[in-house]
Formats: structure tokens, sequence, C-alpha cells
């Protein structure tokens, strides 16, 4: 089943892209917004049928943006602010639902607490700094309004709103196992991928350090032949002439223990 996900995902990847840490984002996105999905089709459908049209319809927009990203990473659009563009879209539409249920008391406030993470796993650490700080001013904001009495508009009555809030918890807790599941996954493959593209180079390293020593054992032989023919010359005596390269060759194959004229 992972390898069918991974697959499949890589299948919206760019041939172009073949760095390890960029495919890992890359998954990250992909599978994120096929999580979001999810979570938005399922909440926008339940806040709309419970009684907030206006709230079901700012999710399911959240959810048809979340629809083209796989498309457009594929197009080569940049993940960085293809993310931050969705992040900042889920964050505007928390702020209306939860204005539209209740401000602080909102269930839809709680949403606030995954921006970071989400975003942290596509974009880095800063780009989750400048969300967590982005998340505390809405909480903040909610929070002060309450303090100060400001009303806000409630769509629904209290026994709604409970199952809303569960609803809303469970759905974090199970968004945040899924996005940490989805970047250790990610993470995994794109170490196995470092590792496979680190041993190729080793082979081929090797390959090119074995071809080398072939070549400087020919040398070796072919030097000392040339000066055993100049020594016998010098002292009038006749030797095979071996002529060639590939004559060499053959001598360091009949006889190996030449090979301390390397040493």
């Amino acid at each position: 089943m992972k390898t069918f996900f991974f697959s499949f995902a890589d299948s919206f990847i760019p041939p172009s892209v073949v760095d390890p840490e960029e495919i890992r984002r890359l998954r990250a996105a992909i599978f994120q917004s096929w999580l979001g999905i999810g979570l938005t089709a399922t909440f926008g459908g339940l806040y709309t049928l419970l009684g907030s049209p206006l709230s079901g319809v700012s999710i399911l927009f959240l959810m048809v943006a979340l629809l083209l990203v796989p498309s457009l990473i594929k197009r080569g659009t940049s993940v960085f602010w293809l993310a931050h563009l969705l992040v900042g879209g889920t964050w505007l539409s928390t702020w209306l639902v939860s204005w539209r249920s209740g401000g602080f008391t909102s269930p839809a406030v709680v949403w606030n607490f995954m921006l970071p993470l989400s975003v942290y796993s596509v974009c880095g650490k800063r780009s989750a700094f400048v969300w967590s700080a982005l998340s505390a001013v809405q909480i903040l904001f909610f929070f002060v309004a309450q303090v100060v009495d400001h009303p806000f508009p409630q769509d629904f009555d209290d026994a709604t709103l409970a199952i809303l809030r569960i609803s809303g918890y469970a759905g974090v807790v199970l968004a945040t196992v899924a996005v940490l599941l989805v970047v250790e996954s990610a993470h995994s493959s794109a170490i196995d991928a470092k590792q496979q593209a680190q041993r190729a180079l080793d082979r081929q390293r090797i390959l090119d350090d074995m071809h080398d020593g072939v070549g400087r054992l020919v040398d070796a032989v072919c030097n000392h032949e040339r000066n055993e023919r100049s020594r016998c010359r010098q002292r009038g005596h006749g030797i095979h002439q071996s002529g060639t390269r590939r004559g060499c060759l053959r001598a360091v194959c009949a006889a190996p223990d030449q090979r301390h004229l390397l040493q």
C-alpha cells in the first residue's frame, strides 16, 4: 500500500526533479493535499448540513484549491509559494468559520494549531515560525474580543456546537498523526534515495580505481620490458619485441609477480 501511494504521488512530480530533498518536499505537499481534501470535504459538508452554509462554502472552496495541488506541482509551480497560499487560505477560512460560530469558543479555532506543522514539512522552520505567529495572532484576537464582550454571530445551538467541537478535536488529532506519518515516510524515502545514490557513486569510484590500477600496472610492465630490451641491446643480446600495450597486458596476466614494480 505504501509503495502504491508513493508511486502515485511520484507520477505528479516533474521528471526534471532529481534532488532527493526536493522530491521529499513535493511528496509531503501532495500527501497533505490528499489529507486536506478528505478533511475539508468532511467538515465542509458537516458545517453546511448543521446550519452554517457560509462556513461550509468557505471550507469547500479550500477543498477545490487542494484538488488542484498535484496538477500544479506537475506543471512546475513553486511548491514553496503554493504551500503558503494554501495555508493562508486555511487561515482565512478558519477565521471566517470562527467568526460565524462564536469567536474564541468556536470549534474551528483549534485548527490554527495545525498550520505551522503543515507548512514546516514543506517549507521549513522559518515558514513554520511565521505561521505560528499568525496563528497566535488569530487566537489572541478572538480571546481579546471575548474578554471585551464583543458579540459574534452564532449559527449553531449548544448541542450542535458540542458535536462540532468533538469532531474538530478528533480531526486535529488525526490530522496531526497523519502529517507526522507523511513527514516521516517522505523523510525516510529521501534518506534511502541519498544512500542509493551514494552507493552508486561508490561503485563507480571503485570501478574507476580498478581501471586506473590496471593501467598503471600495464604501464609499469611496459616500462620494465623497454628497460630490459635496452639493457639487452647494450649487451648485444636479442629480445622478443612485444611491441604493443596489449602485449604488456598479456605479460601482466602471465606474470602477476611483477606487480611489485608498482610499489
